[in-house]
């Protein structure tokens, strides 16, 4: 009888361990953990080009916004409104954000990264290294794509 035992249960581990439907969901676990990471370089980029408008495309609608002893700023307008204000004064240089940490929950990510920059005045006063890091929640859209819906970060130095 032990040996019956002992080989249906190799068969039902067998079954599940190697199941057809956990590679296709270990598939998409990492083809979304990489539209993700996309996101941070898309930002990197639009960023270092001081491009609001590429930046709002990687947000939501309704993102939440917060950043250092500053308001929340909530809508996707408004986020824009503050980035053009900023490029306005500053210009950002090696914008360079490294994705340390993301965890899936259906629909939603938690995103951890930390990120370093070079801000310019545009009036010619010293440049300010920026070094921080970032808690994302994104969340994916209705057409599959993923968007920063919450961001929060800080300046370590």
């Amino acid at each position: 009888m032990r040996p019956f035992l002992f080989l249906l249960s190799v068969l039902v581990l067998g079954c599940f361990v190697f199941s057809p439907a956990l590679a296709v969901d270990k598939a998409q676990e990492e083809a979304n953990i990489q539209a993700i990471k996309r996101i941070y370089e898309q930002w990197d980029e639009a960023e270092n080009s001081g491009d609001a408008n590429a930046l709002v495309l990687l947000v939501t609608d309704d993102i939440i916004w917060m950043e250092p002893d500053s308001p929340v700023i909530v809508g996707k307008e408004a986020l824009r409104e503050l980035l053009e204000s900023s490029y306005e004064t500053h210009s950002m240089k090696d914008m360079k954000t490294v994705v340390e940490e993301i965890r899936l929950a259906g629909d939603w990510a938690y995103v951890r990264s930390s990120y370093c920059t070079i801000s310019i005045p545009k009036d010619g006063s010293e440049r300010v290294n920026r070094i921080g890091r970032i808690v994302d929640l994104c969340e994916r859209q209705e057409d599959g794509s993923w968007k920063i819906a919450r961001d929060i970060f800080n300046f370590v130095n």
